[in-house]
């Protein structure tokens, strides 16, 4: 195939260029004709709700279809949304006066003659703020966000229930509901200091009296094994005690006088000197216990309710052969 001439070949990518978007509008257009077709079903069936939503795609499917934009406002009208019929006419308005296509000439005539009709049926709503506004403060209108540059400003609302909303916060919301009817003027004012004050969240969700009564127990707990202690170095310092005596003894036996004895003994003296340190270590051990003990037994606070005066812990010390039995009781 020849290479075409420069000419030729920029002439090619135009019409291709215009070709493209002209495929897609057929394509729109057709669709928008089926939606359109049963949009019109569904309101000559007196199902103009219904019917609305399926005109607003066939219009967003081919903007240039004016009809589906007519449709949707004679159907608000009968719904008696007179507000929202009265954006459509006016958008059909203005739609129309920029069309090109001969079948809606003199459209923006009618749609702006019905837009002013309705003027006389449009409910309307003025919201205003009694106070400061403070800051952080959303009203909310049906669930939309309301500007809040137009507070004291009427604004066209549809027929029907409506509630207007004032959130601050955390605070509790303020709602007010109403009705709008044909024609009505609606005011709705919102008090600032109908909120109150923030609410308090607290910090400290345990009472006081709990915490003193579970440091008292956590005292006393501490104050009984610090006891335990004392006595396990009571028992060792008893048992060291023993061996030391022993191996005196066993030295004394073979060597009174301490004199030249024989090296046979020396185990024993070790035993007894190594006995003697744990005494001191034991010995040392159980006194601090016992007095780390008895101190934090002491000062524990009592528990709420409990009775004054009552023993929180005795140690006992009972005599048995052979040496002593060291006994800890009492109650948390």
């Amino acid at each position: 195939m020849r290479d075409l001439p420069p000419l030729w070949a920029s002439a090619l990518v135009a019409a291709l260029a215009i070709a493209t978007p002209l495929r897609s509008a057929v394509a729109g257009e057709t669709e928008s004709k089926t939606l359109f077709a049963e949009g019109r079903e569904l309101r000559t069936s007196g199902r103009c709700a219904d019917a609305i939503p399926v005109f607003r795609r066939a219009l967003d499917t081919f903007p240039e279809g004016l009809g589906a934009l007519r449709n949707i406002a004679e159907c608000e009208e009968e719904l008696a949304r007179f507000a929202s019929a009265r954006r459509s006419y006016w958008d059909l308005r203005l739609a129309a006066a920029q069309s090109s296509s001969s079948k809606y000439e003199g459209w923006d005539t009618d749609a702006e003659k019905k837009h002013g009709e309705l003027a006389a049926k449009v409910a309307k709503l003025t919201i205003t703020l009694r106070g400061t506004s403070p800051e952080g403060l959303e009203v909310r209108v049906d669930g939309a966000p309301f500007d809040p540059r137009l507070f004291g400003v009427e604004i066209e609302q549809d027929n029907g229930n409506h509630e207007v909303s004032a959130t601050l916060g955390s605070r509790p919301p303020m709602v007010k509901a109403f009705e709008a009817v044909t024609g009505g003027r609606h005011a709705i004012e919102l008090d600032m200091g109908g909120f109150g004050p923030e609410p308090m969240v607290p910090t400290r969700p345990p009472p006081a009296e709990e915490e003193a009564s579970t440091d008292g127990k956590g005292m006393r707990v501490g104050g009984i094994v610090a006891l335990g202690v004392a006595g396990a170095g009571l028992i060792g310092m008893g048992i060291s005690l023993g061996i030391r005596e022993s191996a005196i003894a066993s030295v004394d036996e073979t060597c009174p006088a301490r004199r030249r004895c024989s090296p046979t003994l020396q185990p024993d003296v070790d035993r007894g000197e190594t006995a003697s340190a744990l005494v001191n270590v034991f010995a040392a051990t159980a006194l601090v216990g016992a007095a780390v003990g008895i101190t934090l037994l002491v000062l524990a606070p009592e528990d709420a309710g409990g009775a004054a005066g009552s023993p929180r812990a005795t140690l006992a010390l009972t005599p048995r052969p052979g040496g002593a039995f060291l006994g800890l009781g009492g109650a948390l």
